[in-house]
């Protein structure tokens, strides 16, 4: 036997979601600011917004299949001042033998920004790296991926104040040297 099932009189249509990356406000709520971010991925998680320098938005979020999977790699999109328009999203990271998670940006008072996250194995945290890269430019190019700690690290998704990733950044072995300001 088969049973049939009426949607009711009263049910409303499922919304229209809008994932072109423009900027909208709710007729609810004109003085709120919402879109969804432009993005190529099935699942996206842990996105981290920060203000640059030059007044745009940054944004930085892992996507992919699904959590823990290789597949997994972190994306930056940039709403720039003024502008109504998300870009599309750019992928920073591509390890096909790690999930890429939880990335932070960090604006150095040298001007570069910084863009920190882990990467592991399956998931697995205890075999977490610590990767970054840097912008001198507010994001609109990037240097190399360079592993910041290579055995098993952990970083949080919550920015940490800015003199933890002062420090943070001024302890990498690779722009530090002792009795010289970190560059």
């Amino acid at each position: 036997m088969t049973t049939i099932l009426e949607k009711p009189a009263t049910a409303k249509p499922a919304p229209v979601i809008d994932k072109s990356g423009r900027v909208g406000r709710p007729a609810d709520d004109p003085v709120r600011a919402e879109t969804f971010l432009p993005s190529p991925c099935v699942q996206n998680h842990a996105a981290n917004i920060m203000p640059l320098r030059n007044g745009d938005l940054g944004c930085v979020w892992f996507g992919g299949t699904q959590e823990g999977m290789a597949d997994i790699s972190i994306y930056f999109s940039r709403l720039e001042k003024g502008g109504d328009q998300w870009s599309a999203a750019e992928k920073l990271s591509d390890d096909p033998s790690r999930s890429e998670q939880n990335p932070i940006l960090f604006p150095a008072p040298d001007g570069r920004l910084w863009l920190f996250w882990t990467a592991q194995k399956s998931g697995n945290q205890d075999t977490a790296f610590v990767r970054y890269r840097i912008s001198q430019d507010d994001g609109r190019s990037w240097g190399p991926i360079t592993v910041l700690f290579g055995t098993s690290a952990s970083l949080q998704v919550r920015p940490p104040s800015d003199e933890i990733l002062t420090a943070l950044v001024s302890s990498s072995p690779t722009h530090f040297r002792p009795g010289e300001p970190w560059q």
